[in-house]
């Protein structure tokens, strides 16, 4: 009796809260080092933050979504370099990159849970990671996001946080 649809995301990239922002843009934006997880010529998918949101809103208010699971709407596959690649293009800078393993989180772990947590993860980003969305769109008839246009959205929103704000005048 209850009326109830489930929506899931890949990795989140978007404005507000994504890993990427913390481990890529923000120091990139700063010129320091951006660190990723396992490797990086992996194809993965990622959903931009507010596709995952306009998903949810279409699940809550679509008959036809009642009793099953939704993949939001997802970019096609790219590796973490080419994620990254765009980044710098947006960020008009290259951006210099490393990447830790299972063992490095492990130890970084000891000290932080989030990298501990993380470890379990990692299968994740040492194989193809790759989820369909096709059919939340074929339905709903709602596509993602390009990749540019979210990398660009996102660059920007960053960009305007780190802005410091001007005092008030009289």
């Amino acid at each position: 009796k209850v009326r109830a649809a489930i929506g899931r995301a890949s990795d989140f990239v978007g404005p507000e809260y994504d890993v990427m922002g913390d481990l890529v843009i923000q120091p990139a934006l700063k010129g320091e080092t951006a660190n990723l997880v396992g490797r990086v010529d992996m194809p993965h998918t990622f959903t931009y933050i507010p596709d995952f949101g306009r998903a949810l809103a279409v699940l809550g208010t679509r008959d036809e979504a009642l009793g099953r699971a939704w993949i939001a709407p997802s970019a096609a596959p790219v590796t973490q370099q080419q994620l990254v690649d765009l980044f710098a293009a947006e960020i008009g800078q290259p951006i210099k990159t490393r990447a830790a393993g299972a063992l490095i989180m492990r130890v970084l772990g000891l000290f932080n849970p989030s990298m501990r947590e993380t470890v379990e993860m990692m299968y994740e980003w040492n194989h193809p990671y790759v989820v369909d969305s096709s059919l939340f769109e074929r339905t709903f008839g709602i596509q993602p996001t390009p990749l540019a246009q979210a990398v660009r959205e996102t660059v920007a929103w960053y960009r305007q946080q780190a802005a410091v704000p001007q005092p008030a005048r009289a």
